[in-house]
């Protein structure tokens, strides 16, 4: 007989019982106080958030009693497919994201909810609605934890797909909020690439509305983390869209349906792309935005880069003209500059002027030099 999920439940009602904003954290037992001696969770009300802090020893609990369950099958095969089985599934996710056995039950069991008929619901549990939302609260708690190697997870990431697709089709109607988990993530984890990459996806399988939304967070986040070359690529690639790559997406987006025996309803890609903000629009705000904040930092003039990547000299030289001339007249005065990297090569400059303006007038050289813009 297997073991028992005491504390897999336990964990999976913990995280799945707000639908407001959480923020699920794993921490040191020193943490523990007297109220909470015998506790393995804290729900602590926080800046408009609820923490919700996971003790070490409830992680190790959580992972050694998924384990468990797991190990007293003899193959994959001989998993019942029932609740047990996905509440096992679940804290093994949140302690081990990339155990395969783990994942491949979870799908199984999520196939079987949603083929659930009306007259076979026993309990909550069994309904593919509530199934689907709880399914997509628990995914939102993993993906926005304190936990770098959940938070970038990239099978956890693929689940939210699937989980997605498995919405728009059947469930639209719950109104699951996935940009705030793009939002959240890239918040709690510096240059998460497996995020932006699901934000690129989102972006192309999106109607007009949200792509607009996404846009306009992406572009706000992005200019609030200037280091963040993850978000600023992200950016570039919305105001660059290709019809290749939405057809990609749309393919592996009927691909994920089919996985479930999800019935696809879209059309492909039809939507009315004039309402988006035109590329060289976003490209003018970007260089007011380096020059008023005297951006030093090259994920920004990266992204440059990226949306200039698709227009002829001509146009360049038109748009950055009085970035030239700016450099002409800096290197007259104060002599030639090199890569950012040669800055501290340069003691005739840092002498007379700003070690700051030095780093921005050489990226602005370096991203020239990248549009094949010769001094």
């Amino acid at each position: 007989m297997p073991g028992q999920t005491t504390h897999c439940r336990a964990f999976y009602d913990a995280i799945t019982q707000f639908s407001s904003t959480i923020r699920l954290q794993v921490v040191p037992d020193d943490f523990r106080d007297t109220s909470c001696a015998n506790s393995n969770f804290l729900f602590v009300n926080s800046c408009n958030e609820i923490e919700i802090i996971c003790f070490k020893t409830t992680f190790l609990k959580l992972f050694n009693e998924a384990h468990l369950y797991f190990n007293a099958f003899k193959s994959e095969r001989n998993y019942p497919l029932n609740q047990e089985s996905y509440l096992a599934s679940v804290a093994l996710l949140f302690t081990s994201p990339e155990n395969r056995s783990a994942l491949n039950c979870h799908d199984i069991i999520i196939s079987k909810v949603l083929e659930t008929e009306r007259e076979a619901y026993t309990d909550y549990w069994s309904i593919p609605s509530i199934f689907l939302q709880k399914e997509f609260l628990f995914l939102r708690a993993l993906l926005t934890c304190s936990l770098n190697r959940i938070n970038k997870s990239s099978s956890l990431w693929l689940l939210l797909r699937k989980i997605y697709v498995i919405y728009k089709e059947r469930f639209s109607i719950l109104n699951l909020d996935f940009q705030s988990v793009f939002q959240r993530s890239a918040e709690q984890h510096f240059s998460n690439y497996y995020c932006w990459n699901t934000v690129r996806w989102f972006y192309d399988v999106e109607g007009i509305e949200s792509k607009l939304a996404l846009l306009n967070q992406t572009k706000e986040f992005s200019f609030k983390h200037i280091k963040d070359v993850s978000a600023w690529s992200a950016l570039a690639y919305m105001a660059c869209r290709t019809h290749s790559r939405e057809e990609f997406h749309d393919s592996e987006y009927r691909r994920l349906g089919s996985h479930f025996q999800v019935e696809i309803q879209r059309n492909g890609f039809k939507n009315d792309t004039s309402l988006l903000p035109k590329r060289l629009s976003l490209i003018e705000e970007i260089k007011t935005y380096i020059e008023l904040a005297e951006v030093r930092e090259w994920p920004p003039y990266f992204c440059l880069w990226c949306l200039m990547s698709l227009e002829g000299k001509n146009k360049v030289l038109d748009i950055f003209e009085d970035w030239y001339n700016q450099l002409l007249d800096f290197e007259r005065i104060y002599g030639r500059v090199t890569a950012i990297e040669s800055v501290g090569n340069q003691p005739q400059v840092q002498d007379t002027i700003s070690h700051t303006l030095i780093e921005v007038m050489s990226n602005k050289k370096k991203l020239l030099q990248k549009l094949n813009i010769n001094f």
